[in-house]
C-alpha cells in the first residue's frame, strides 16, 4: 500500500480508548493547516492555518510526488499486544472502522511475546512500517485534528529527520500544554534552522512523538530497549537528538494528546528502582555517549540526574517506598506500603545504594553538570553522591519537595544563574513557549 505516513498504536487492553487513536490519525479533518509557501528542503516551506497567512501552494514529497492541497495518505498498524487480533479487530469493527479495515487502511498485527513492554509492539510496528514517515502511539492517546497534516508538512517542506509533536494533557477542553522540550524562544520560528540537542534542550524529550523519517531510524539502527516496561524509549531519543539529524517543531501545530482516562499506564506505574531506571544504566554504557562532545555530555548528564535520577528518588519518598526502613517510621507507614518488602532484588537500603551508583557514574560523564542545578537539586543529589544513608537521603529529598521559590531556582554558586541548563531558564523559555 503507497503510503506517507504508517502509524503504529501498541494495544495491551481492549479496555483502552484505542479506536479513538485510530480515528484521530485517519481524520480528514486537516484542522485548516496547509502549506504556505512552496519549496523543499531546510530553505523552503512553511506550514499554518490557511487563510491566515497565505494561500494552498503545492508540496514536492519525498518520494517527489507533487500535490496541491497536500494532506499526506496514512495507514494506521494497531499491535494486539498478547492479545487475539480478532478481540481488537471486533472493537475496530464494533466503532465504524470496517471499511478501512477491509480496503488496508488500518491492519491489526498480533504480537504474543508475553513481555509487559511497550517496546515489543513499537518495533514490530515499525519493522513492518514501509511509509517514508512512522509514528507511534499510545492506545489512550489521540491526536488534534490536522496534526499529522500539519507535521508531515513541515518535515517534507525542512527535509526532517524527525518532526516533534506538541504535546497536551487530556485533562478537559484543549487540555494542559506539555512545553518539551523548551527550545530558545526563536528557534525555527523566524528562520528554517533545526533545532540544537544542547541549545534547545533536547534531552528531556525522552519519548520520540510526533513523525520520524523511517530511513533515519534504520540507518541509525534505532530501537527502543526490548523487555522494558517503562523508559524504553530514552536511548532510542537520546541517541537521535544528539546524531546531528534534523530536528524540527513547530509549537502552534495540533498537539499530540496524552490521555488521563486509563486507570493504569504500563510505562507510569510503580516499579522497582533498578526497572524503572535500567533505561539509564543502559544509556550511560553506550559508547556514543562517551564519544559525545563536551557540552553534550553535560546536557545529556544533567537531565539524566535531575530529570530520571532525583525524580526516582522523590518518588519513593512521596509514595512512602522507603518509609518502612526508617526506625522512626515503622509504625506509622505499616500498611501503607508493602512492609520494605524486597522488590526487584532490592531493598529500600539497596536501591539507595543503586541510585548512588548510578547518580556518581552520570556525574562522571560531565563534571560540570552539578553546576546548574538548583540549591534543591543539589541537596538531594549531594547526599546520592556522598553514599547517604536512607535516613539522610529521605530527609534531603523531603527538604528538596518543601524548598521554597529561591531554593528551587537558583544554583548554588550566583555566577551559574543564567547557565543554559539552569532552572531560571527553563522557567523563562517556558512562558514564551508560543
Amino acid at each position: 500500500m503507497d503510503v506517507d505516513i504508517d502509524v503504529v498504536v501498541a494495544v495491551h487492553d481492549v479496555r483502552r480508548a484505542f479506536a479513538r487513536a485510530v480515528r484521530s490519525a485517519l481524520s480528514s479533518d486537516d484542522g485548516g493547516w496547509t502549506l504556505l509557501a512552496s519549496g523543499t528542503g531546510a530553505d523552503g516551506g512553511r506550514w499554518g492555518r490557511s487563510g491566515v497567512l497565505g494561500p494552498r501552494l503545492s508540496l514536492r514529497t519525498s518520494r517527489g510526488r507533487v500535490v496541491r492541497d497536500a494532506s499526506p495518505r496514512v495507514r494506521v498498524t494497531v499491535v494486539a499486544h498478547n492479545l487475539p487480533a480478532s478481540a481488537v479487530v471486533g472493537v475496530l469493527e464494533a466503532d465504524g472502522l470496517g471499511d478501512a479495515l477491509a480496503d488496508g487502511t488500518v491492519r491489526v498485527l498480533e504480537l504474543a511475546d508475553g513481555v509487559p513492554s511497550p517496546a515489543g509492539p513499537f518495533t514490530l510496528g515499525i519493522e513492518r512500517a514501509e511509509a517514508p514517515w512512522v509514528s507511534i502511539m499510545g492506545s489512550d492517546d489521540f491526536l488534534e485534528p490536522g496534526a499529522l497534516v500539519a507535521w508531515w508538512g513541515l518535515g517534507e517542506a525542512r527535509g526532517s529527520a524527525a518532526v516533534l509533536a506538541p504535546m497536551r494533557l487530556d485533562s478537559g477542553g484543549r487540555g494542559r500544554l506539555i512545553r518539551n522540550p523548551v527550545p530558545r524562544p526563536l528557534a525555527g520560528r523566524l528562520w528554517p534552522a533545526p533545532l540544537d540537542a544542547v541549545r534547545d534542550r533536547l534531552a528531556p524529550r525522552s519519548a520520540p512523538l510526533g513523525l520520524l523519517r523511517r530511513e533515519v531510524v534504520e540507518r541509525l539502527d534505532l530501537r527502543l530497549v526490548p523487555g522494558l516496561r517503562t523508559g524504553e524509549d530514552i536511548p532510542f531519543s537520546a541517541r537521535l537528538w544528539f546524531a546531528g539529524e534534523r530536528i524540527d517543531l513547530d509549537r502552534t501545530a495540533p498537539a499530540y494528546v496524552i490521555g488521563t482516562d486509563a486507570a493504569e499506564r504500563v510505562s507510569t506505574s510503580p516499579k522497582p528502582v533498578d526497572h524503572e531506571l535500567a533505561a539509564v544504566r543502559l544509556l550511560r554504557a553506550e559508547p556514543w555517549v562517551e564519544a559525545l562532545a563536551p557540552a553534550q555530555r553535560r546536557a545529556l548528564a544533567v537531565t539524566m540526574l535531575r530529570v530520571h535520577v532525583l525524580g526516582a528518588v522523590a518518588r519513593r519518598v512521596a509514595r512512602g517506598d522507603w518509609l518502612s526502613d526508617l526506625p522512626d517510621e515503622k509504625e506509622a507507614s505499616a500498611g501503607a506500603v508493602a512492609g520494605g518488602a524486597v522488590v526487584g532484588g532490592l531493598d529500600p537500603d539497596g536501591e539507595a545504594r543503586w541510585l548512588s551508583a548510578l547518580a556518581r557514574d552520570w556525574a562522571r560523564l560531565a563534571p560540570g553538570a552539578l553546576d546548574p542545578l538548583s540549591r534543591a537539586d543539589r541537596r538531594g543529589l549531594d547526599a546520592l553522591l556522598a553514599g547517604a544513608d536512607l535516613a539522610a537521603l529521605v530527609e534531603a529529598a523531603r527538604a528538596r519537595a518543601a524548598a521554597g521559590r529561591v531554593e528551587v531556582i537558583l544554583p548554588a554558586r550566583a555566577r551559574h544563574t543564567l547557565d543554559r541548563e539552569g532552572t531560571l531558564r527553563r522557567y523563562v523559555r517556558e512562558r514564551m513557549w508560543w
